[in-house]
């Protein structure tokens, strides 16, 4: 390959690159705005209670009958949030 091909072949590569990168990080700004937001809606008054094993977030809210969901594999959050509508 001759030196003009190769100078040639080095911006082609380059524009690609670029034109993959510069998406990529424009989504991920984006996505971790939204990841934040999101943390922020669902643990914005939650507490921390450290126990000898585990580590456990909670939060109270509302009036009424306590209701304890327990959550963490499978979608138990979302059954056990439908229930207790259900339940009312």
């Amino acid at each position: 390959m001759n030196r003009k091909a190769t100078k040639s072949l080095t911006i082609v590569v380059a524009i690609l690159i670029l034109m993959i990168v510069l998406p990529v990080l424009v989504s991920y700004s984006g996505f971790k705005r939204d990841m934040q937001a999101a943390h922020d809606r669902v643990s914005g008054d939650s507490k921390i209670l450290r126990t000898d094993k585990y580590t456990i977030e909670y939060s109270v809210k509302g009036d009424g009958i306590p209701v304890l969901l327990l959550h963490g594999y499978r979608n138990v959050k979302q059954r056990e949030i439908r229930a207790a509508y259900e339940n009312q």
